[in-house]
């Protein structure tokens, strides 16, 4: 019953949801408005002009908005929010305000923020966003993983260990600690449950555990100096006020902590062992809900140093690839929409967005192949509800297990998972 304990926030999450989807809405039906328009080419106009000066590759004039008016924005917003709790001046309308703001319509500003962080973990800001700016200084390089991230609940330093190094690395194993192989996906109790394990990895707890039995001391570092800085934040507003600290970090945390394991859950929903790339993780074509390319899953993992940019190319390079290995490539939706399919057991309407290279497959076959890739996953599941441990599991499937497998054994147990 423990694991309900996630649906506390989610009448908050889905109603400020509810707002920035209302905003986008608004924005989106007054597109056509020439005044509109006008103002919307002048903006465009004076990003590029910005970027042409200050960036290093124009293929990242997308980002110009996030480089130089969110920071801007946000830091403007958290000072007010700061001068308002010392001088007792804080309100709920200000507080939803400020969440309101944060997120952006359709909450396409947390979303990018996110994109931006992982972008730099795998090395986009490594030699330097900025012209004339040296590849070694750490703000150039980190500028959004420490300095932004917090706030939208990005513990700093996770994306480039946690990530980069265990999720890129095991992509979807028993060894990913972000993982739900393990987890009956068409199942929202067991995303329930899977957010524990999450939580664990997005904090950077388990990588930390993870990375010191490994011997890897300095991932460990990185790991424990995200947590230091993350503490100090608190500390210092928790010091002004404790609903400060709520407000602008606690709540964010369990924040991204939900909507970034459902889209973990989703990209990588039908990995079952033994498969290709081509089903690890999802694509998304004409997806509603684009934001950098990141739908294109396949080939940031086949290639993760990749620019965004070049994902689409990549995609149309290896297309004869998709064809051969039954690639599970959907069309016309969106991650969020197929994670709420997935996870209400919806797989006849997620069938419909199934891409079939064939021409061939009714929408039952494509149905019936989609549940194919999560037969086995529910039967572990069920193994671990009637109460046989990991490492019976493991035990079934194989007769020795290394010394890698025991120690996440012993890490899972530990943290409950």
């Amino acid at each position: 019953m423990l694991h309900y304990i996630w649906l506390i926030p989610a009448p908050v999450i889905a109603s400020l949801t509810g707002v920035t989807i209302a905003w986008w809405y608004i924005l989106h039906c007054s597109r056509n408005i020439s005044f509109v328009k006008s103002l919307v080419q002048a903006w465009a106009s004076i990003n590029q002009s910005i970027g042409r000066k200050i960036l290093k590759d124009q293929r990242n004039q997308g980002y110009v908005v996030w480089f130089v008016w969110l920071p801007l924005g946000l830091y403007s917003m958290i000072a007010i929010l700061i001068y308002s709790a010392i001088n007792d001046k804080l309100s709920l309308a200000l507080v939803l305000t400020y969440h309101i703001v944060r997120l952006g319509p359709y909450f396409w500003f947390m979303a990018n923020v996110h994109s931006l962080v992982h972008n730099e973990a795998h090395g986009r800001g490594a030699s330097g966003w900025w012209k004339g700016g040296t590849g070694s200084a750490f703000f150039t390089k980190h500028m959004f993983e420490w300095f932004i991230a917090p706030w939208y609940g990005i513990m700093p330093g996770n994306y480039m260990v946690a990530h980069n190094k265990i999720h890129h690395v095991y992509a979807g194993t028993s060894m990913d600690l972000s993982s739900s192989s393990s987890s009956r996906r068409n199942s929202v109790s067991s995303f329930l449950r899977y957010l524990f394990k999450f939580f664990f990895y997005w904090t950077s707890i388990s990588p930390i555990v993870f990375m010191s039995i490994k011997g890897r001391h300095k991932d460990v570092c990185t790991l424990l100096g995200g947590m230091g800085y993350y503490f100090l934040l608190s500390t210092f507003l928790y010091s002004i006020n404790p609903i400060l600290f709520i407000v602008l970090l606690a709540y964010p945390l369990v924040e991204a902590t939900i909507l970034l394991g459902a889209i973990q859950w989703t990209w990588h929903c039908f990995y079952r062992d033994g498969v290709s790339i081509y089903q690890e993780s999802v694509t998304i074509l004409d997806s509603n809900y684009q934001v950098f390319n990141q739908d294109y899953h396949v080939e940031h993992h086949r290639n993760s140093v990749k620019h965004f940019s070049e994902y689409p190319a990549m995609y149309e390079k290896f297309k004869e690839e998709y064809v051969d290995q039954n690639a599970l490539v959907f069309k016309n939706t969106m991650a969020f929409e197929m994670f709420f399919l997935i996870i209400l057991d919806k797989m006849d309407v997620l069938a419909e967005k199934l891409v079939d290279f064939s021409e061939k497959m009714t929408n039952q076959e494509k149905e019936d192949l989609l549940r194919s890739y999560l037969c086995n996953t529910t039967t572990i599941q069920k193994e671990i509800e009637d109460n046989q441990t990991r490492d019976n599991i493991s035990r079934k499937n194989s007769k020795s297990a290394s010394q890698e497998n025991s120690s996440l054994s012993w890490i899972e147990r530990l943290l409950f998972l």
